[in-house]
């Protein structure tokens, strides 16, 4: 983990193939339990969908409560951070935008399909790992 004055922290993981970083304020939340579920993550979407499209993946923590996924980063709050269920929901919704909205570009004039397969895969199979009633219920 490295620190720089006033900037805060940053910490990387190698993820095979993919090189993960972290860069928050210091004690916004647990940075190598985020990079262990970033590698699951983007392992677990590589099996389903193919290779991750990039060498990289990227978490940075916004001073403002969002949650953007952009080509190799998502942008979260550092208040959103803290929360202990965003590692086992938005940060792999997040991650799988890069095959679904940045991998594979969205025509915005037709609908935005990738939110309701990014959902999908992420949200909904987050459910059916827990139980075929949790699912249930999400539908």
């Amino acid at each position: 983990m490295t620190s720089w004055p006033g900037l805060g922290s940053s910490a990387k993981k190698p993820c095979r193939a993919t090189r993960s970083r972290l860069r928050s304020r210091p004690s916004s939340c647990a940075p190598f339990s985020y990079l262990d579920d970033t590698q699951a993550y983007i392992e677990r979407y590589s099996k389903d969908i193919g290779a991750y499209p990039y060498s990289e993946f990227s978490i940075v923590a916004s001073p403002l409560p969002t949650g953007f996924g952009m080509p190799t980063l998502t942008y979260l709050g550092a208040e959103v951070l803290r929360l202990p269920f965003i590692r086992k929901t938005s940060l792999g919704h997040e991650i799988l935008h890069n095959w679904w909205g940045n991998g594979v570009y969205v025509d915005y004039e037709r609908g935005n399909w990738s939110e309701g397969l990014t959902t999908f895969m992420a949200d909904y199979a987050y459910k059916e790992d827990e139980s075929a009633s949790a699912a249930s219920e999400m539908r």
